[in-house]
């Protein structure tokens, strides 16, 4: 069972990297569905801009990290105590994702009626969760 937890988020997390890399090669697939927005002007909440290439490059960087990770910790290759560290802080990471900073993304969110907050609710959401579970299966089955 762990072993498709594994590799389904590995794909998964390798997948939302690559599109980051499209994105900031300047690619626009799906852009009005990613960056949460106010209610009534319907803006990026970003400084009123949207990320440029490099923090797009940032996220995608930080996401094919995390799968490497969990390929290093799952065929138990090198300092595992140090790499069960980092897939930890990367639980307490999806975890402040799921929550949300009562804006415009997580759970408790105030602004519900924009097309983010409902793709927020339909598939980002779900996607943390998912991953959020899959690290906590790897960090205590593999202990």
């Amino acid at each position: 069972m762990s072993f498709v937890f594994f590799w389904l988020s590995v794909v998964l997390l390798i997948s939302i990297g690559l599109l980051h890399v499209y994105w900031a090669f300047g690619g626009n697939l799906f852009g009005e569905y990613v960056l949460p927005e106010y209610k009534y002007n319907l803006k990026p909440q970003f400084f009123n801009q949207t990320p440029g290439s490099f923090m797009c490059s940032l996220v995608a960087t930080a996401f094919f990290i995390l799968a490497f990770l969990e390929i290093i910790y799952h065929y138990q290759i090198g300092n595992q105590k140090f790499v069960s560290i980092l897939l930890t802080l990367a639980c307490f990471v999806f975890t402040a994702r799921i929550i949300g900073e009562f804006n415009c993304l997580g759970l408790f969110k105030r602004e519900k009626d924009t097309t983010f907050a409902k793709m927020d609710n339909m598939i980002y959401i779900p996607i943390c969760v998912y991953l959020l579970i899959s690290l906590i299966v790897q960090l205590t089955i593999l202990k």
